[in-house]
């Protein structure tokens, strides 16, 4: 264990611990001066205030004095990021707690501490200064501020504005997260606690749109501009997306439409620097790696789909959803650097989307006139739409990238929700059209409808060869037998008049139909070589 503590000590290892606890130690008597004093009627205001700002005065001035000495480095960089720590409180406290300067002029005075030391941090290629400087803000400010409130918000905003330059020709990740999470945190916390009914001290809507807005620019417009240099591409990414969490509260932080345009807003954004970024890589010049595409496109999605949940409610918000997927699932397919990553997001949207129809318009309901008549609803027959829609578009994209195994299972289960879409949209639109009658009127076009869909199927076939011809013929089969057994099991016993004698012809017709063509079609086909004939 000695060894170790002397080989410690050679690095230096020893002598940056005890500067770092010093300098919280130190901070924290400087917070006790400000606020214990305060409060125990210690020293003038004016005294107080001044003692803080000659403090850290003082401490600056001798690490930059130490700072020319022969191994002086880590003693001057902790000398100077507790005066500057010193500084900014004492800023704060002349703002928050005596009042003696409004908020505007005491966030530049603020500003103006923190990008002091944050020079000299650039200056002297030191991150640990830097980050010195910035966490001891970010844990004793609210010390001042009495908790969570809009002037605590509004000085962490002002602080990672304040710090963006520093990270110009430096790749300090760490100073970079740092700084976004010092204001991304306590408007997390806003919306979190919005949840049980709890407002931040002179919040608004205004002030939460606004602060939000900003830290998302500074965290893509700092991971941009470090883009072409940084090793760290994707940490810059993500933490850029992290910058949206607090829009994704965004609906218990303010009323419902500002929180929708936020939201919806800060997607677009995020949409916007993609695309652009695609269309510089056209040229030439790429700003906007695929992984970086990838994960903004992610959190773009993300947040139209909180969206949707914010905005929507019961069938309405199904159907939304469902469509968000197809249209994602469209998009997907026009972009060959954002394609799996969206249609991981559409596959997923569109799953929960189609788990609420199921929930909306289970198979029981489609059989029972009365719950029908009861749950129809127009929201419904749209969401089937896009389920059906939505399906296709999906199992086409993922057969584009994927292996023959994963894309014959998109297939299959996009024949299977076309199947139960269909068959949605035609009962419960016949009731909403026609009542009781349209019940049974449904029905006969749900079962026509299989049978034609049976015969796509079978039809598609025909220009398929190996495996997926097999699994279309199957597939094809499958939905005539699942067709008859309907016509005999369910249409039977329930249709009656009328529509038990049109569903009959009309399914013997296309059945009729199916096998002479498919005959004829078998021999058109030239045999191939070497095969035994076809029968």
């Amino acid at each position: 264990m000695s060894e170790r503590i002397g080989a410690a000590a050679e690095r230096g290892l020893i002598g940056k611990i005890l500067a770092t606890a010093g300098v919280g130690v130190t901070l924290i008597g400087v917070a006790l001066l400000l606020v214990l004093a305060a409060q125990a009627g210690i020293l003038r205001p004016e005294f107080r205030v001044a003692g803080g700002a000659v403090l850290a005065a003082g401490l600056v001035a001798g690490g930059m004095w130490l700072r020319g000495r022969t191994d002086g480095r880590i003693g001057a960089i902790a000398l100077t990021a507790t005066g500057i720590a010193a500084g900014y409180l004492d800023v704060l406290a002349a703002t928050k707690i005596y009042e003696w300067l409004p908020i505007v002029p005491g966030l530049g005075a603020a500003g103006l501490v923190a990008a002091g030391g944050l020079v000299l941090a650039h200056r002297w290629r030191s991150e640990h200064l830097g980050l010195l400087v910035v966490v001891p803000l970010i844990v004793l400010a609210p010390v001042l501020t009495g908790g969570l409130d809009t002037t605590l918000i509004a000085f962490m905003v002002v602080l990672s504005a304040a710090s963006a330059w520093a990270q110009l020709g430096r790749d300090w990740i760490w100073l970079h997260a740092v700084r976004l999470a010092a204001p991304t945190i306590p408007l997390t916390l806003v919306g979190l606690l919005g949840l049980v009914g709890w407002n931040a001290p002179g919040s608004s809507d205004p002030v939460f749109a606004t602060a939000v807005a900003v830290v998302v620019v500074l965290g893509v417009g700092g991971a941009l501009l470090s883009m072409p240099t940084t090793r760290f591409r994707e940490v810059l990414a993500g933490l850029a997306s992290a910058t949206t969490v607090p829009a994704l509260f965004a609906g218990s932080a303010m009323h419902l439409p500002g929180a929708v345009i936020l939201q919806v807003s800060v997607a677009l954004a995020f949409i916007g620097t993609v695309l652009i970024g695609a269309a510089l890589s056209r040229r030439g010049t790429r700003r906007v790696p695929d992984s970086v595409a990838q994960i903004w496109s992610a959190t773009a999605l993300l947040l139209l789909f909180v969206a949707v949940l914010v905005s929507f409610d019961g069938t309405v918000a199904m159907a939304v959803l469902l469509g968000l997927a197809t249209v994602t699932g469209l998009v997907a397919r026009t972009s060959s650097t954002m394609s799996r990553v969206l249609l991981v997001g559409s596959s997923v949207i569109w799953a929960i989307g189609v788990a609420a129809l199921l929930d909306a318009a289970p198979p029981y309901v489609l059989a029972d006139a009365d719950l029908i008549q009861r749950d129809a609803d127009l929201g419904i027959v749209v969401a089937s739409v896009f389920a059906a829609s939505g399906a296709l578009v999906l199992a086409a994209g993922w057969a584009r990238i994927t292996d023959q195994n994963l894309s014959r299972a998109a297939h299959i289960a996009a024949g299977m929700v076309v199947v139960f879409s269909l068959t949605v949209i035609s009962v419960t639109a016949g009731v909403l059209i026609g009542g009781p009658d349209g019940f049974l009127a449904g029905h006969v076009v749900a079962t026509t409808c299989w049978m034609a869909l049976a015969g796509a199927a079978l039809a598609h076939a025909r220009r398929r060869s190996g495996a997926a011809r097999t699994a279309a013929v199957t597939g094809g089969l499958v939905l005539v037998a699942a067709a008859i057994a309907k016509l005999f099991l369910f249409d039977l016993a329930t249709l009656d008049g009328i529509f038990r004698v049109v569903v009959f012809i009309v399914t013997g017709l296309i059945l009729l139909g199916l096998g002479a063509w498919y005959a004829r079609a078998l021999q058109d086909d030239p045999p191939e070589t070497g095969s035994a004939p076809t029968v």
